[in-house]
């Protein structure tokens, strides 16, 4: 009798703690569970332009296997490989591949990154320290403060203009947030022949950016944000010498395309002030319940 009566005691105060936890969520406007969210264009990654002023597009990857597209999480992604125009020092443009895939709504998501698919897949071994954080050097010059936002709420915005071959040449389109700060992670890789291979990336997510995986939470996964998103950006190149190349590298492919990239990303100014018809939708159906 004495066990069945510190049994309900013990149901009684965990029933109390969950209640009490439910009740400080509802509160304090906690959201566990996020909803997907689209970008207001509703543009696709595949949809990106293929022309880039100053690169040449050699090859576009065609789509995966349903089997692949399953192991990589998404099927809004895409896979270009691009050829700088400008020779340096009498050698041909640099190439590299360009690879973006967008997730939303899923929290527990572990990105998909080089250090983990390369090795995986036998070919490739880490060639060094693992992950390199530098600098991307994009053309801040070619960007405007967003004069629209409030720099203590949203934090210091840039907006660009997309290119001419873009859906809606000409728009301006907010930038991530601290831009200027642009990182990206980079190891280098070594294949069986002994050739280098460098690859890099960020994220771009709930508006802002990031240079590591483990930092997409603290972005995508705000507890005061009804929905998430996120998007890996990656450039692999066998081209350059090192990390600062390719940052390098990608900081002059990102100046010219990233206006046209944002478009398929939500503008996140537009979410958190409720104007993107997917709050706007969520709210309603709160409303109403």
């Amino acid at each position: 009798m004495s066990r069945l009566i510190a049994y309900v005691a013990v149901l009684t105060v965990l029933v109390a703690a969950a209640a009490s936890l439910n009740a400080a969520i509802r509160a304090f406007d906690i959201h566990i569970q996020k909803a997907p969210i689209h970008p207001e264009s509703g543009l696709t990654l595949p949809s990106l332009p293929r022309q880039v002023e100053g690169f040449t597009l050699a090859f576009e990857s065609p789509p995966l296997s349903s089997e692949i597209q399953r192991a990589l999480g998404t099927d809004n992604y895409l896979s270009r490989t691009y050829i700088e125009e400008a020779e340096s020092a009498g050698k041909p443009g640099r190439s590299f591949e360009f690879h973006a895939a967008y997730y939303t709504g899923m929290i527990d998501t572990v990105p998909h990154v080089p250090e983990r698919c390369f090795v995986g897949g036998g070919e490739l071994t880490i060639d060094g320290r693992l992950g390199q954080v530098v600098r991307v050097p994009v053309d801040l010059e070619r960007f405007s403060p967003d004069p629209d936002v409030d720099p203590e709420i949203h934090g210091r915005l840039l907006r660009g203009r997309t290119s001419n071959v873009s859906d809606a040449p000409g728009v301006r389109v907010r930038m991530p947030r601290d831009l200027e700060n642009l990182r990206m992670n980079v190891t280098r890789f070594v294949d069986q022949r002994g050739q280098k291979l460098h690859a890099g990336y960020f994220f771009i997510a709930n508006g802002g950016i990031a240079p590591r995986a483990g930092d997409v939470r603290s972005l995508a996964f705000d507890s005061r944000s009804t929905h998430a998103y996120y998007m890996k950006v990656q450039f692999t190149s066998g081209a350059v010498e090192d990390a600062d190349e390719l940052a390098e590298l990608a900081g002059s492919f990102l100046t010219e395309i990233l206006p046209d990239l944002m478009r398929r990303t939500p503008d996140w100014v537009d979410v958190r002030e409720g104007r993107h018809p997917a709050t706007r939708t969520q709210a309603d159906a709160t409303s109403a319940d």
